[in-house]
């Protein structure tokens, strides 16, 4: 097992900060590589985060609101 940090993206290049509008797994949930995780939103779109590897989410840091680019906003315990 190795622990992933869920970072949040850049979606557009000149944006600093993206909203986490919902989280679609939670704490202690399984999840599979490339499923829906965390619904953000950009200055100018919505999108999806996918998970990164198939694991259990093992923290949740930020469940809402805004976040600075590269921020961590979670915690995956990954089984690839």
């Amino acid at each position: 097992m190795v622990k992933v940090s869920i970072k949040a993206p850049r979606f557009d290049p000149s944006a600093e900060k993206v909203i986490i509008i919902e989280w679609k797994k939670r704490e202690g949930e399984y999840v599979k590589k490339d499923e829906e995780l965390v619904e953000m939103m950009g200055e100018k779109s919505t999108f999806m985060y996918v998970s990164p590897c198939s694991g259990k989410i093992v923290k949740i840091i930020v469940s809402e609101g805004e976040v600075n680019v590269g921020e961590i906003i979670g915690e995956i315990e990954c089984y690839e």
